[in-house]
């Protein structure tokens, strides 16, 4: 899961500020939708149990994000997710939705709008996969199931948990920041699913150990967050080492290129002493040809590659004797 910013109001709004309002907007009304269509079709629990329990998950929600990852400049990765599906798994999609209002609301603290998109986003994905949980089973606290179906429900309430944020989240950096989908999934998305799958498998085997020994399953929450955590550090060090990587060779790439333009410079001004002639149409067959390539919606890459073949396509005469350059 990534936690980014939608950021806070300004006086003049400019419309993809308005956008982001709308999105956030819309999020919230699907999640009172959700909980409301939730809370009437099978009603809302209340025991010290249950009570004990959401105070404990938002304990521990609040936590896996102080001790979150940021893996980008919009974005953060932490292991909130085992801890919303367990409280999914274990209380039910209306409890545990109310376990990470806290942290949603110690996140937007000072933006009300961050804190809306939060609280929005974490009553949609927990009630999601609350759903999908439901097919298997009702709340472990009340139920007491035992049945094997748990833990595969577990797992697809997790696995929907996941996908749901990554999409949610995917939205807001195309609305916010313009960002590609392409782009999200492999920045964002893709170096972090090792990550994401030992989350969802945390939840499953934690579900597990809580069938068979109770409490005691905490324990492999706890390891299965740890070693979520050791990944995003594994995982965001390569994103960077391939961005220094890609870097370097943009940048080689951008000397050879000026290299080449020097080069070819050169070449059409020895011509132009020659015969008078060359290096003036050459110029300027370079500068229609970039120009042409800018106007048809060539990338700048190609529009330089074009400008070079422009400026070198009478380079062949170099090699022809005086009189006969003279005379073409």
């Amino acid at each position: 899961m990534r936690a980014m910013s939608p950021g806070p109001a300004t006086e003049n709004q400019n419309p993809g500020e308005v956008h982001l309002k709308t999105y956030v907007g819309a999020l919230a009304a699907f999640a009172i939708a959700l909980a409301a269509s939730w809370a009437y079709w099978y009603g809302v629990e209340l025991d010290a149990r249950i009570v004990a329990g959401t105070a404990i998950f938002a304990g521990l929600v609040l936590a896996s994000f102080a001790l979150s990852v940021r893996i980008g400049e919009h974005t953060l990765m932490g292991t909130w997710d085992v801890w919303l599906v367990l409280a999914v798994v274990t209380l039910g999609p209306t409890w545990a939705a109310v376990a990470a209002v806290p942290t949603a609301l110690f996140v937007g603290r000072r933006d009300s709008l961050r804190a809306a998109y939060d609280v929005s986003q974490n009553a949609i994905t927990i009630h999601l996969a609350g759903a999908v949980f439901s097919l298997s089973s009702g709340p472990l606290i009340l139920s007491g199931s035992a049945d094997a179906a748990v833990c595969y429900g577990a797992l697809a309430a997790g696995a929907t948990l996941v996908v749901a944020n990554e999409a949610i989240d995917g939205g807001l950096l195309k609305i916010k920041y313009g960002q590609p989908f392409r782009e999200t999934w492999e920045e964002n998305w893709r170096p972090y699913l090792p990550s994401d799958a030992v989350n969802v498998l945390t939840v499953g085997l934690g579900v597990l150990a809580f069938l068979e020994y109770g409490p005691l399953a905490a324990a492999v929450a706890v390891v299965g967050s740890m070693m979520s955590r050791a990944l995003v550090y594994r995982s965001r060090d390569k994103v960077r080492e391939i961005g220094e990587l890609r870097a370097r060779v943009s940048s080689l790439e951008d000397t050879l290129s000026v290299s080449n333009v020097t080069f070819g410079t050169m070449i059409v001004r020895d011509l132009g002493r020659r015969d008078g002639f060359t290096h003036r149409h050459a110029a300027a067959t370079a500068v229609y040809a970039a120009d042409l390539a800018r106007e048809m919606g060539t990338d700048e890459a190609r529009v330089g590659r074009l400008r070079l073949a422009g400026l070198l396509h009478n380079v062949g005469l170099l090699g022809l004797p005086e009189e006969l350059l003279l005379a073409t």
